[in-house]
């Protein structure tokens, strides 16, 4: 539950990331997880959770983010584990606290 997920240098995750996103056909779009986070957690949290744990504004977060994001599509994303996580996910609302 302590240190980081990573020890290599963040070049090679980078690097294996690419890899494991083209094995599995998905597009390559800067900053996509963070948007994708941010457009969901938006309809779930709001705009001013959203923007305290996304490090910037709410006025930003409306301008940019309202109705991307539909309540159902929101779930999907935050249910999504790699296979046989049982006892090694940290879900996010206890590693943030919401």
């Amino acid at each position: 539950m302590t240190g980081p997920i990573w020890s290599q240098p963040v070049n090679s995750f980078i690097t294996e990331f690419a890899r494991l996103r083209e094995s599995v056909n998905v597009p390559s779009k800067r900053n996509g997880l963070r948007h994708g986070f941010v457009s969901f957690s938006f309809i779930q949290r709001g705009e001013i959770k959203t923007a305290e744990l996304a490090g910037t504004s709410p006025q930003i977060l409306h301008a940019n983010y309202r109705g991307l994001a539909t309540e159902a599509e929101a779930k999907k994303w935050f249910a999504v584990l790699p296979p046989n996580s049982a006892g090694n996910v940290v879900p996010l609302a206890a590693m943030f606290g919401i």
